[in-house]
């Protein structure tokens, strides 16, 4: 437990100073969590026997991560990312004609890509927040706001859980989850956005109704990761944080409520 606070600490600490930085220091990080993220996700399905062209994934998930970077837009998702996307795909699709020909090649470009899509596609919207150009809640607010509701989800679901609950989630992909967590956590995420809000001098309504979605989408990231992980017959993605696991461990709420944060405050701001 010692262990998982000072490393815990040690993270939130180095995580503000490189989203207040911004610049180099936040697109190596996100460069290093893309690399980190894909090679967990690989080596779990690999354990499964299957069998993704990780190199291909890595390289394909750089550019798409320098391309976000470098785009000068604050909406890129049409212009940069579906199209890197597509040429991601006919990458893969390209190395599994040459190594192995039709051999398992629905499942070999089906998992290469997925990962892509669901590591690269996702993380990038560290990069999208960040860069966010908008008068009421711009780039370094809008990424605390869905980090703190993140955080407060996961918080709040551990805590109501661990001391009322009784009904499992979802009990074939995380026996320890219950509903009592799960209703904790949205209701943590409504708080802590609510209050940020206030903080921070924009609508309450608006900030409650972006941090109920984090409170469900949340944990359904977390969900969604906890079956990768039972799939592969693994504990953790990897062992990167002392007491908290890998990259996905860590960041699987986030990967969800980041994109879902930057979409909606689009829409309401």
């Amino acid at each position: 437990m010692l262990k998982r606070i000072i490393s815990g600490i040690v993270g939130i600490a180095l995580a503000v100073f490189i989203i207040n930085f911004g610049g180099l220091p936040f697109l190596t990080a996100v460069l290093i969590l893309t690399v980190l993220g894909l090679l967990e996700f690989y080596r779990m399905v690999s354990i499964k026997g299957k069998k993704p062209f990780k190199g291909v994934g890595v390289i394909s998930g750089l550019i798409l991560v320098l391309l976000t970077y470098f785009n000068n837009k604050s909406f890129v998702i049409g212009d940069i990312i579906l199209p890197g996307l597509i040429v991601a795909l006919f990458m893969v699709f390209s190395v599994q004609l040459i190594k192995n020909g039709t051999e398992d090649t629905i499942q070999n470009v089906a998992i290469t890509f997925f990962g892509i899509f669901y590591v690269v596609g996702l993380i990038s919207h560290f990069i999208l927040l960040r860069n966010l150009k908008n008068p009421i809640l711009p780039g370094i607010n809008a990424i605390y706001f869905a980090l703190i509701c993140t955080w407060a989800t996961d918080s709040f679901a551990y805590f109501v859980g661990k001391s009322f609950g009784r009904k499992h989630l979802a009990p074939n992909i995380s026996p320890k989850k219950t509903v009592e967590g799960f209703i904790g956590g949205i209701l943590g995420s409504f708080l802590a956005g609510l209050i940020y809000s206030i903080i921070n001098g924009f609508s309450p309504f608006k900030a409650g109704v972006i941090a109920f979605l984090i409170g469900i989408v949340g944990q359904m990231g977390d969900l969604f990761e906890s079956a990768l992980k039972r799939d592969a017959g693994i504990k953790d993605s990897g062992n990167l944080i002392p007491g908290h696991g890998g990259v996905l461990d860590r960041f699987d709420s986030a990967f969800f409520t980041l994109p879902l944060t930057y979409y909606l405050i689009i829409l309401f701001f």
